[in-house]
């Protein structure tokens, strides 16, 4: 499975970085799309044209995949407001295989973990969760730029109070140990949860 697809044109990097692991394009069975943005989304169409992968997202997102574009985005600081229009909202539009509601199982798929349905930074925001304590959670949180490692409000939200409930619940349901977040370094349980208790 491939997870998020960058800005379009990504395509060529991420086939590089498959062949660099030993698979060729026909190996994806899945590309899951943590969300619908231009800079997770971009290259989907493109790349379920190269492998015929499924590309699988969140219902809440289907309009910003069909449309190809990221539609309204919530800042939630002045750096947000700031960026906003820097950001590229356009990309390839593409009508998802598979539209979640609900946790979809991975095992079926040669994959030990789950996709659960977590709204919060977009209405359709997904994470992976392995069965090993590691997740893959877009943008749910982001990692600091400056100083790796430490968890901080990602610059748009569509629902703050949402995306903190469900960091706290991967971590406390779902034992998530490790965190990957869609921008910085890796995130441990323990620098999740000082920064919930932080913001809280």
């Amino acid at each position: 499975m491939v997870v998020d697809t960058g800005v379009p044109g990504s395509t060529p990097r991420v086939l590089r970085a498959l062949r660099r692991r030993g698979y060729s394009p026909q190996d994806v069975a899945l590309i899951i799309l943590t969300h619908g943005h231009a800079d997770h989304a971009g290259s989907a169409a493109e790349l379920r044209a190269r492998t015929g992968a499924a590309i699988v997202a969140g219902a809440g997102d289907e309009r910003m995949s069909t449309r190809g574009h990221n539609g309204a985005m919530h800042p939630t600081g002045r750096v947000g407001r700031t960026v906003l229009s820097f950001i590229g909202k356009d990309y390839p539009p593409f009508t998802p295989d598979l539209l979640l509601r609900e946790p979809l199982d991975l095992h079926p798929f040669g994959v030990p973990g789950q996709i659960l349905v977590m709204p919060g930074h977009t209405p359709g925001s997904l994470t992976v969760v392995l069965d090993d304590g590691q997740a893959i959670a877009g943008d749910l949180v982001r990692g600091r730029f400056v100083r790796p490692g430490r968890p901080v409000l990602h610059f748009f939200h569509h629902d703050v109070a949402a995306a903190h409930r469900h960091l706290a619940t991967l971590l406390d349901s779902h034992g998530v140990k490790r965190l990957h977040p869609g921008h910085g370094h890796v995130l441990t349980d323990r620098a999740l949860r000082a920064y919930l208790a932080d913001v809280r």
